[in-house]
């Protein structure tokens, strides 16, 4: 990964949080692309023609939630990092997203430094 830049895919159903978090992640010096679900995603990910290295994903959205985009990822063997980054997310939930493998679970309004912090984590060799 180290030449070339990091890919990451950032997939969340709300437009401004899409923004925001693009760019912060791009200011670091990650290259970011959106989804706006976890179908659109999936659409994404399959026409690639330069992987991504991690997903970021919201829980509920339409279409397909981050659960079933996690799932459908580990399924099919996806090489890179998965976070969620999500405000909808009760005990139960974190620990279906774990059992799957997902990298990170981090709570919507946090601090910046603990999802750069989480995506760090993730990338790191």
């Amino acid at each position: 990964m180290a030449d070339r830049p990091i890919r990451i895919l950032h997939v969340d159903d709300d437009s401004a949080v899409r923004e925001v978090t693009a760019a912060l992640l791009a200011r670091v010096g990650y290259e970011v692309e959106s989804a706006t679900d976890g179908q659109d995603a999936c659409d994404k990910i399959a026409l690639c023609s330069s992987p991504y290295d991690l997903v970021i994903t919201d829980y509920l959205m339409p279409r397909q939630s981050g659960l079933e985009l996690a799932k459908l990822l580990r399924e099919r063997d996806f090489p890179g990092r998965i976070i969620v980054f999500s405000a909808s997310l009760g005990e139960s939930d974190i620990a279906e997203f774990l059992e799957i493998g997902v990298d990170a679970v981090v709570h919507k309004g946090t601090s910046v430094s603990t999802l750069l912090t989480a995506v760090r984590n993730a990338i790191a060799p």
